[in-house]
């Protein structure tokens, strides 16, 4: 990755409070390297959480761990401000709203928070900026009341740092061979997510196996409805996997159904791997993807459109090709990581010089 330019004053804090996975964590962890791999002086504080630390330390990170799962959370605002009096920060960065709550103000210091959803913004007052990762989340935050000029649209890149998975083949630990078409969607098992939608699916794309990584409340529902479907044995629930990049090359078709989704780290991540993409027109694939052009788009809820989507995609090598090439392009022209870093490292110092 090509230096950046960091302005040696920069002593970023920043702190990351969720205690689970999920994209906003994910990327937390891809930012947090990137922003390590250009030469940041940066201190993360984060949830106790020994594989997140273990990864970012491993990446040279250097990170604390503190308390803030159930009441400790309350204590949080306490133990961040008693490490930013030691660090010193010129600037601090929240993730998500307990993480904005724990932030306080200090002398020479700017207080940001990056926003990947349709927050309140009751957690949010002891910010000076706020960072939307797409259009619609800025839009959700100016009516609220929070003014434009104290905002900024930055979104996220697709790329995945060496730290977090590698790129082997998981055909043979899933027992699939070389000719079954697979399926690959990510993300919380929740309803907003829509893997139901997919499963209903399937039926209607007998040659293909459908990969399903992630973990959450639904599972069972999911596995239930995979059953009375008849697909459960072309279902593979994967659990939550830190393998992406491993995902992406046993994938024919990465496939996402959300039927709410800000932004979509899973459509960058996609077009960051060369696998074609199929996505339901919520929020932020709408605002991606080009239909017919870098990915298909399909109404949402939409189950027969989804199938249909999805056998267009694997049968027409033409169209893949197109979509993949094009969404390459896509994302190398705002959506790689030199240029995300480079953003927000130009905010820093903007915002520094106030």
């Amino acid at each position: 990755m090509p230096m950046t330019n960091v302005s040696p004053n920069l002593r970023l804090l920043q702190v990351m409070l969720a205690p689970g996975d999920g994209g906003a964590e994910t990327f937390f962890e891809k930012l947090a390297i990137a922003f390590q791999e250009s030469g940041v002086n940066q201190l993360l504080v984060i949830c106790r959480h020994p594989q997140r630390r273990a990864r970012l330390e491993a990446a040279g990170c250097e990170v604390i761990e503190i308390p803030a799962k159930g009441w400790r959370k309350w204590l949080a605002r306490h133990a961040v401000s008693r490490i930013a009096e030691g660090f010193k920060p010129t600037v601090q960065l929240a993730w998500m709203s307990r993480a904005a709550h724990a932030l306080s103000r200090r002398s020479g210091c700017v207080n940001l928070a990056r926003l990947g959803g349709y927050y309140p913004l009751k957690y949010y007052k002891s910010c000076d900026f706020l960072v939307g990762n797409t259009p619609s989340v800025i839009e959700h935050l100016n009516g609220l009341g929070w003014p434009v000029e104290r905002m900024r649209l930055i979104s996220n890149f697709g790329e995945l740092p060496d730290a977090l998975g590698d790129v082997s083949d998981c055909r043979v630990e899933f027992g699939l061979t070389e000719e079954d078409q697979v399926l690959l969607t990510l993300g919380r098992l929740h309803v907003n997510k829509a893997q139901d939608v997919l499963i209903r699916a399937l039926p209607e794309i007998p040659s293909a196996h459908l990969l399903i990584a992630g973990e959450g409340g639904l599972r069972e529902e999911l596995e239930a409805l995979a059953l009375s479907l008849e697909v459960a044995e072309r279902v593979h629930f994967l659990g939550w996997r830190r393998d992406t990049a491993a995902l992406f090359k046993t994938a024919d078709l990465c496939v996402f159904p959300s039927r709410q989704e800000p932004l979509g780290n899973v459509v960058l991540e996609a077009w960051a791997y060369g696998v074609p993409i199929v996505a339901a027109a919520s929020e932020g694939p709408a605002w991606l993807i080009e239909d017919g052009k870098n990915g298909l788009l399909f109404p949402i809820d939409d189950v027969k459109a989804c199938a249909e989507a999805t056998q267009r995609m694997l049968q027409d090598t033409c169209l893949q090709a197109n979509c993949v090439g094009e969404g390459r392009s896509k994302l190398e022209s705002g959506f790689t990581k030199p240029v995300i870093v480079q953003r927000f490292l130009e905010l820093f110092e903007e915002l520094s010089e106030d």
